[in-house]
């Protein structure tokens, strides 16, 4: 039987420093101070608590992907076949150490997993789908969605935060 993990108590301040890292994490603890009205000392102790507690586990960058010469976003739908001997969490682990996989996402529904991958072009990805992706036991089929467009992409703050 597993054990639920229980919610760490954040109070409103912790939130608004949260959502303000998430803005921006370069911001210095003086301009967060003066932001949001609190002292900087107070700031620092929240940063250095959220982090030992493990709500903040990271800081990140965005970089511009097209600028880089990666200009294939997609999506990518998996099929998990138990026959192959794989547990379904093992085949997660796999596709997200593979190279152009951003994301890895176990699933509820007609579909079992679902992949956010970043390709340099359509090439590239045809190949990690055709070739790469489907000789990976566990891998039953797929389906992908390439990007179009994206109007949004970010770790801005969620509703949740914003409004509490």
């Amino acid at each position: 039987m597993s054990k639920k993990k229980r919610a760490i108590k954040l109070e409103r301040k912790d939130f608004w420093i949260m959502a303000e890292l998430m803005g921006n994490s370069r911001m210095t603890l003086k301009q967060m101070a003066e932001k949001l009205d609190l002292p900087k000392s107070t700031i620092h102790s929240r940063i250095k608590r959220l982090e030992d507690l493990g709500v903040i586990t990271n800081y990140s960058i965005f970089p511009d992907y097209r600028k880089m010469g990666i200009n294939i976003s997609a999506f990518i739908m998996i099929s998990y076949s138990k026959e192959d001997g794989v547990e379904q969490n093992e085949l997660a682990n796999t596709l997200a150490h593979l190279p152009h996989v951003q994301e890895v996402h176990i699933i509820a529904g007609e579909w079992d997993l679902i992949l956010k991958v970043r390709m340099r072009d359509i090439e590239e990805l045809a190949v990690f789908t055709v070739k790469q992706l489907k000789e990976i036991k566990g891998v039953n089929s797929s389906l992908t969605y390439v990007t179009l467009q994206t109007v949004k992409d970010s770790s801005d703050a969620p509703y949740v935060i914003e409004n509490i």
